[in-house]
């Protein structure tokens, strides 16, 4: 993933009339990266938002991760991603 600068950069290079390949070469981006800034040259946003740290409440997370570990499991959900999904009994 390029910074929004280099973005920038590559497309004020093919502004002033430099060939793709050349700017290619230059910035060492590859010309399908810069062919596709041409249209959208913000990056798409994410689906997840990355890590936000150590959880909040470290007491119910350790509690969560245990019955995952024992009684759960990730299962991919059908518009991407995935969710927890946990099973509880008495009669285990």
């Amino acid at each position: 993933m390029y910074d929004l600068g280099t973005r920038k950069h590559a497309l004020s290079l093919l502004a002033q009339g430099r060939s793709l390949n050349s700017v290619s070469k230059q910035t060492g981006v590859s010309r399908a990266a810069i062919r596709s800034w041409r249209v959208r040259l913000e990056p798409l946003p994410r689906m997840a938002p990355t890590a936000p740290g150590p959880p909040a409440d470290e007491a119910a997370y350790a509690y969560l991760l245990g019955l995952y570990l024992g009684d759960g499991c990730l299962s991919p959900h059908p518009r991407g991603g995935h969710y927890l999904r946990i099973a509880c009994a008495d009669a285990w």
